[in-house]
């Protein structure tokens, strides 16, 4: 059997659990066209407008056995999604239980933090080393630096919680 002839054969050896075979198992058959969403979120928008599941189904042009498997599993076929997102009028990306949005705020707030937090430290080092303060001046300052970073994180956690 040549090279050409063993694309997509997996080499099976006593090392591996019952884990590693389902684990593997379920790469090689799940479908990368499905999206996770907030189930209830569907639902709340669906009852907001006083829609069945068979009207929310007509005006998304699904079955109305897509919209119940999707409102009680929360996933589903990205076409599906992306129709339900048109007929209930809201952002696809608003959909997902942790919106894109959201994680990008938090991840700029956090990237913000680091930023200040290594600008700050590098001055207070720099400023010890060239002889501009006490070890106890800059320890202070760092610890000071230290401070406003944790709180600051901690008011980016809280506020993403909130959203």
């Amino acid at each position: 059997m040549g090279p050409a002839c063993r694309v997509g054969v997996v080499e099976l050896t006593s090392s591996w659990t019952e884990r590693d075979v389902r684990i593997l198992f379920n790469q090689i058959t799940s479908n990368p066209m499905k999206r996770t969403i907030d189930a209830t979120l569907i639902k709340k928008l669906r009852q907001q407008r006083t829609w069945s599941q068979d009207e929310l189904a007509i005006a998304a042009g699904l079955s109305t056995r897509t919209v119940q498997r999707i409102e009680a599993d929360g996933a589903g076929a990205t076409s599906s999604i992306k129709a339900l997102a048109a007929a209930l009028e809201i952002n696809l990306h608003n959909l997902e239980r942790t919106p894109r949005t959201e994680a990008i705020g938090v991840r700029w707030g956090f990237g913000g933090v680091g930023i200040g937090v290594i600008a700050s430290v590098t001055g207070i080092v720099a400023d010890y080393v060239h002889g501009g303060g006490s070890a106890q001046e800059a320890g202070i300052s760092l610890g000071v630096v230290g401070f406003i970073a944790g709180l600051s994180c901690a008011l980016i956690g809280w506020a993403s919680s909130r959203a």
